[in-house]
């Protein structure tokens, strides 16, 4: 089970995240998406019917698929050698920053550790739909995201569902 107050604190870490210098990558834009991201999900909700805990890893993942975003593209990080172009090898830079700035809010402190109520198998689950989903959001977007990808890879373990297309 996920803490109200933990998942609250989770939140709150989040918002202050995000950079006020950023004019479009910031906690009103991941706001925005997450709202987005909850609309389609209810819209959606009898064509497939999503565990609570895939819902909230969904709307996770849209709070913070922009998460720290230093308001540069991958392609200026990456010809600049920036740090975490090195870091991530050149790979979706921001993508992985992203969720890994998400896991370092997650794992700075039991207050906002969202996963620590969880078993193991529903700890690998919904770190992988977490996971999954802020990378395919960051790069595709709320809309494509929830209506055009029909299947997980198989590493994600989310149970055959097809979450994004239902959502």
């Amino acid at each position: 089970m996920i803490s109200r107050q933990k998942a609250e604190r989770f939140f709150v870490a989040v918002e202050a995240t995000y950079r006020g210098d950023n004019s479009y990558h910031n906690s009103v834009h991941a706001a925005d998406v997450a709202q987005a991201a909850m609309i389609i999900l209810k819209a959606g909700q009898n064509s497939v019917a999503f565990s609570k805990l895939e819902v909230f890893s969904l709307i996770c993942a849209a709070a913070v698929h922009d998460l720290g975003h230093p308001g540069y593209t991958n392609d200026f990080l990456i010809n600049t050698a920036h740090p975490n172009a090195i870091v991530y090898n050149d790979r979706s830079v921001n993508e992985n920053f992203h969720v890994s700035s998400a896991f370092r809010i997650v794992s700075q402190s039991e207050e906002t550790n969202i996963f620590s109520g969880l078993s193991r198998a529903e700890y690998v689950q919904v770190s992988n739909t977490f996971s999954f989903s802020t990378l395919y959001l960051t790069v595709w977007g709320v809309e494509p995201v929830v209506t055009h990808q029909t299947s997980w890879p198989e590493s994600t373990g989310v149970c055959g569902h097809q979450i994004i297309s239902a959502f």
